[in-house]
């Protein structure tokens, strides 16, 4: 068969899917009952008046961790929530979709709609009415922990994919939330951290997505951020929450905190939150009530709160529909969505000498070498999904290659080694004689630092702790522990041996009194290993000492000679045709309540080198929620692979594109850096002047910095390679107006030149030739993807809305046209302009 022809049936494939889920969003139409805007109010106003001011201000707390409390008596029931937004959490299994940043690579709006109904689809399988997501979220540097679960650094790009997210999951009859708000842009101490932004950032960068999930796709929920923002909490920030998002933009939802982030009562009563979850441990009677009798919080602002929340509920029609559907749990119509999702969100980076796609006829015998081959990684933390099955690397090869190829697969380092390891290893101690005895002492100890006299000491096999439940003895109070673990090692035979650590999160360990580990802070989970040449029968002390403060908790050491060695890879490497090589993070390294390092884990990088020198058709695979630092090893990779977290069938679609069964067509969301330091938000990452994170960069994030200091990036925003070529023809603009504004209308042709069949982004970028304000060199305002056959020519047109041209003037606080002249560019990537053309409004 020929490779157009499978071409045209991935195409298909996805029509088809169109279909079903539109017949799909018609059978959730018909199944809710529809009322009016009056009826909805007058339906609200009703049940209000019927309310105690008890059950008020007990309804604007949280209930049962994910739910708002249902009122039996007035017919109101418990309206379940769940975590998202890579796939529906807190109901056991389910479909695991490939990260929000594969989705926003894909530039394909109609996939994000997909999403977003199948998303729903899930939902409504386990009777959840509210799911928390899409996250919002700027990428405004690599190291943010969450990057993974947001749609890239551009403001209309990440609208764009929010807006199909949304209405996709609206159209399923289930409330989507928009979140984080407000620029909660990195994890490192997320909970105290104070986002000082200037006025224009946070209106062209950073509210754009909430803007439009609120104005455009009518989310129902919106959920602060942990951060402060200007000095004030989110969940207690009236600018945030009052001046623009409910009297500027029209919100008429619920505004939610995020799991713990109410730190005060007055201010948050009064400045626009409308529940506090998980509970109501600040917003209760108890406190609202004295606060409501003394004047400090009007009895019209609790009434509001609780009408915003009766009506979303009201207007869903969860008072008279049954909200779970017979759906399957493991849905094969929404396994195909994230199966299509993961083809269009994987982003060829690199392809010298066309070592891409391999050809079955002569590339048979194929090794898989790293830790992400043999499982799908994704990212850690409450959006962290566990699908019913997957199809890794290793096993989408051999689908693909059957029973003509052989493939070899050898983990070397990484999660799954270590719980290998943890489970198998064997410890000793010595007991009050001085006897060696099996096992290792463990002390407890009640809270973080070790302090004081243990709660409880005994012995345990192994170290292998992998929940908060694992902590749960008695005498730990606040879910706060510390604990130590001393023993010894005796190996039986001579040789290399790995130790391997896991921690979330604190964790050192002392070898023979070496500090080998040392990663003593609030963390998500991370592997370390090290190697140690040890003596046969001699025994080694271990002491190994550990603390967890708040969210999951990972407590994992063994020791053991590894079942396969690089140097057993790099012998298979040279015998085999090609060589693939999985690497990068997953949810022991990279997650929510953390940022990760731009390097590699330990290991990765002597690994990709040991291959390519091995291997001259190595193919790098790179799992991670953004960029990562590759100037070690890239020019000796001949071909490379940003497979982000790719989902439950991310192996497949590494091994259609991989053997060239699908045509890559994804497209970098951020631009990815050749090091850290070239970020424009490098000198004002973390924190200064206490808590502060100050963003000076103002409006100069990603592509827009890079261009304005005239640094090369490695890749630029919106680049991707395909297996064909592109055309573009001649740009022409064509400027009218609509209500005496101005609307640009953008027309050009596309056309493939090349022998496959593929999908092409183009791209559409403003220039302000007679800016008054500091403007960027460009700026993206439009994009379109386009599917053609080789030798095919289809016509992209563009319209521009005054929206697109305004810019946000501090000075009256408001948005300007900003000049009269302008260009419009047309590319393939940020830095792949094919056609320009300049305009002026009259």
């Amino acid at each position: 068969m020929s490779r157009i022809t499978i071409h045209i049936e991935h195409y298909s494939r996805g029509l088809i899917m169109g279909v079903i889920l539109l017949l799909s969003l018609i059978n959730q139409v018909a199944l809710a009952q529809q009322l009016t805007a009056q009826e909805v109010e007058a339906k609200v106003d009703n049940l209000l008046k019927e309310m105690t001011l008890e059950e008020k201000l007990l309804y604007i707390g949280g209930y049962n961790d994910f739910y708002i409390r249902p009122i039996p008596r007035l017919g109101i029931p418990a309206i379940r929530m769940a975590d998202g937004p890579i796939g529906v959490r807190n109901a056991g299994k389910s479909t695991q979709y490939p990260a929000c940043i594969a989705l926003a690579a894909s530039w394909n709006d109609e996939l994000a709609r997909a999403y977003g109904e199948s998303l729903g689809r899930d939902s409504r399988a386990r009777g959840v009415h509210i799911l928390l997501a899409p996250g919002m979220n700027i990428y405004r540097n690599p190291l943010c922990g969450r990057n993974f679960e947001y749609t890239g650094e551009d403001p209309v790009l990440a609208a764009r994919m929010g807006y199909g997210l949304i209405t996709g999951i609206q159209s399923q009859g289930v409330l989507a939330t928009a979140k984080h708000f407000a620029a909660n842009n990195q994890d490192y101490r997320r909970f105290d951290s104070n986002s000082v932004i200037d006025e224009r950032t946070m209106h062209e960068i950073y509210f754009p997505a909430f803007k439009s999930a609120v104005q455009k796709a009518k989310a129902a929920c919106v959920m602060c951020a942990y951060n402060l923002l200007n000095g004030d909490w989110c969940s207690a920030n009236k600018y945030l929450n009052i001046d623009i998002l409910k009297e500027m933009w029209g919100f008429d939802g619920v505004l939610m905190s995020d799991w713990g982030a109410v730190h005060e009562i007055t201010a948050v009563a009064n400045n626009g939150l409308d529940i506090e979850m998980p509970g109501g441990k600040y917003l209760n009677p108890d406190n609202l009530a004295i606060m409501v009798r003394a004047g400090k919080v009007k009895q019209a602002t609790i009434d509001d709160k609780v009408r915003r929340l009766l009506r979303v509920i009201v207007r869903a029609g969860f008072l008279t529909q049954e909200q779970k559907l017979d759906y399957p749990l493991d849905d094969p119509k929404c396994a195909a969505v994230a199966l299509d999702v993961a083809r269009e969100g994987i982003v060829l980076l690199r392809n010298e000498n066309n070592t891409l796609p391999l050809n079955t006829s002569n590339a048979k015998k194929i090794v898989v070498v790293g830790p992400m081959g043999g499982h799908i990684a994704a990212g850690g933390g409450s959006s962290k999904v566990e699908p019913f099955h997957e199809v890794n690397t290793v096993d989408g090869i051999k689908s693909i290659l059957g029973d003509n190829g052989e493939v070899k697969y050898f983990p070397i380092i990484g999660r799954m080694v270590s719980n290998e390891i943890a489970k198998s290893s064997v410890f000793g101690h010595t007991d009050d004689s001085g006897e060696i005895k099996p096992g290792i002492k463990v002390e407890y100890f009640n809270g973080i630092g070790l302090a004081g006299e243990p709660v409880l000491t005994r012995i345990e096999n192994i170290i292998n702790k992998m929940s908060p439940a694992a902590f749960s003895v008695e005498g730990i109070t606040g879910g706060e522990v510390s604990v130590r673990w001393t023993g010894m090692i005796t190996p039986k035979t001579a040789g290399e041996y790995s130790l391997t650590a896991c921690c979330d999160d604190g964790m050192r360990v002392w070898f023979d009194d070496e500090l080998i580990v040392n990663e003593w802070s609030d963390h998500a989970a991370m592997v370390v290993q090290k190697q140690k040449t040890l003596e046969a029968g001699k025994s080694y002390n271990i002491k190994i000492e550990y603390y967890q403060k708040t969210g999951d908790a990972v407590a994992q050491f063994g020791w053991g000679m590894p079942k396969n060695s690089l140097s057993d890879a790099v012998a298979a490497a040279k015998e085999a045709d090609a060589a693939v090589v999985c690497v990068g993070f997953g949810s022991d390294s990279e997650g929510e309540g953390s940022d990760r390092s731009f390097t590699l884990p330990a290991g990765q990088e002597d690994l990709i080198k040991a291959i390519a020198a091995a291997n001259d058709r190595t193919i790098v695979i790179i799992n991670a929620g953004g960029n990562v630092d590759m100037q070690n090893w890239l020019a000796d990779v001949p071909a490379l692979l940003m497979a982000w977290y790719p989902g439950q069938e991310g192996g497949q679609a590494l091994a259609e594109i991989i053997f060239g069964k699908v045509n890559p067509s994804g497209k970098l969301p951020a631009t990815f850096e050749k090091k850290w330091e070239d970020n424009p938000s490098y000198k004002n990452y973390g924190l200064t002047n206490g808590h502060d994170i100050e963003y000076k960069e103002g409006i100069f994030v990603g592509y827009r910095g890079f261009e304005k200091q005239n640094i090369e990036p490695q890749f630029p925003f919106g680049y991707g390679l395909s297996y064909t070529n592109f055309k573009y023809g001649k740009p022409t603009v064509t400027v009218e107006r609509e209500n005496d504004l101005p609307v640009i209308s953008v027309k050009f042709t596309i056309e493939n030149t090349g022998e496959f069949a593929g999908s092409e982004t183009a791209q559409v970028y403003l220039s302000w030739l007679d800016a008054r304000l500091p403007q960027p060199v460009k700026a993206l305002k439009g994009f379109q993807k386009v599917a053609l056959q080789p030798g095919e020519s289809k016509e992209v047109n563009i319209t521009l809305s005054t929206e697109a041209l305004a810019s946000f003037d501090p000075e009256i606080h408001n948005w300007i046209i900003d000049g009269k002249k302008f260009e419009i560019l047309i590319g393939s990537s940020s830095a792949d302009i094919r056609g320009k053309a300049a305009f002026t409004l009259k």
